[in-house]
């Protein structure tokens, strides 16, 4: 398994220097107008129609091959991996807005904002971005309606705000096979609604309820256990029983993720995404139902242990 990791690991580095080699094809072929050699009216459709890109890799790749121009050490950046082409091609887009409102941007100042961005994750190269360039912050929700009578809607979250939404996708992932910002309001909606009409539903019925003298009669037919068989009885029951609630948070709580660890690398999986409960002991050969005997594995992991992985 580990020779196959080394190897996908051989082939991506081998990926990336082939991908500046590409680049630099690129910037070969529109300094010298091939494309307009070959009929074809830019340096985009022909990447598109000719080469067999589409049409997002191809504005990537231009956005990327126009910067490396002017940042010079972009390409060997690329080649390391630590800057990929979605963010400069946001970098682009950012500089295209700038021009559009009257700033011109500077080599020097792209050359920062490259480094800023280095290593960093889609999500931070556009903070950075905003900053950088002083965006708008939106605040104000937007509703757009479409024709098929649907509504988009816009809203701005701060980033504490969006650190409790990621949680409460990654808790719904568990229980649900879909997992988008659209299912995590819905489903809260949803939720809400119906604990907010249960219980006026509840209120409302115990109000016209009649009155009821409910007498509580012991029985007279009580079969006893002797109190060893009844431990040993309960404990069987308990363990073959579905896991109870407050088991579940127990665990939840002090693992949050899945515990799933590489033996060679010590590396572990922490997806918070579709946990299961794991027994660690399997109940089959006598693994009880308690905190310290289950583990979180996420959905594949759990699978491939049961698979004989």
């Amino acid at each position: 398994m580990h020779t196959l990791n080394e190897k996908l690991k051989a082939l991506r580095g081998q990926e990336k220097k082939l991908l500046l080699e590409i680049l630099l094809t690129i910037s070969e072929v529109e300094k010298t107008k091939l494309f307009l050699q070959l009929a074809y009216p830019s340096l985009f459709e022909y990447l598109v129609k000719e080469i067999g890109y589409c049409p997002a890799s191809a504005q990537r790749r231009i956005d990327s091959v126009r910067l490396m121009q002017q940042v010079p050490d972009l390409g060997t950046k690329i080649a390391a991996g630590s800057v990929s082409l979605s963010q400069v091609s946001k970098v682009q887009q950012a500089v295209r807005l700038a021009k559009k409102s009257g700033t011109l941007v500077s080599r020097e100042t792209k050359q920062s904002i490259i480094n800023r961005i280095e290593n960093k994750s889609p999500r931070q190269t556009e903070q950075i971005l905003a900053q950088e360039f002083s965006l708008e912050i939106l605040q104000a929700e937007k509703l757009v309606a479409q024709r098929d009578q649907s509504l988009r809607v816009e809203l701005t979250f701060s980033s504490e705000e969006m650190i409790i939404l990621e949680e409460a996708k990654a808790l719904l992932s568990n229980s649900s096979q879909a997992v988008s910002m659209h299912d995590l309001m819905m489903d809260l909606a949803t939720r809400f609604v119906k604990s907010r009409t249960k219980l006026k539903s509840a209120a409302d019925s115990a109000a016209t309820r009649p009155q009821q003298n409910i007498t509580i009669v012991p029985s007279q037919n009580v079969n006893t256990v002797p109190h060893q068989n009844v431990n040993t009885v309960a404990k069987q029951n308990m363990n073959s029983a579905p896991l109870r609630m407050s088991t579940r948070k127990i665990v939840l709580q002090s693992q949050q993720s899945c515990q799933h660890t590489d033996p060679v690398t010590g590396r572990r999986c922490n997806s918070k995404y579709f946990l299961h409960y794991d027994h660690i002991q399997e109940r089959q050969f006598g693994g009880s139902n308690e905190a310290q005997n289950l583990r979180l594995l996420c959905g594949n992991h759990h699978r491939m242990r049961h698979a004989g992985g």
